[in-house]
């Protein structure tokens, strides 16, 4: 997808959110972006998956 925008390297970017309906909204639109999404529900889930694994954002 076009944007008009310059091409930037993709990212690997965690999402913490609660709300199911949210989190796949968000998810969608950094996928639409070209960018990898892992997507949390849980704070400590989130926190432990970073110790084992880094994101960009």
């Amino acid at each position: 997808m076009s944007l008009g925008l310059i091409r930037l390297d993709t990212m690997r970017v965690a999402v913490l959110q609660t709300d199911p309906s949210y989190r796949n909204l968000i998810s969608d639109v950094v996928k639409r972006l070209d960018h990898t999404c892992v997507t949390f529900g849980d704070g400590l889930v989130l926190s432990k998956a970073l110790s084992r694994s880094t994101v960009d954002c």
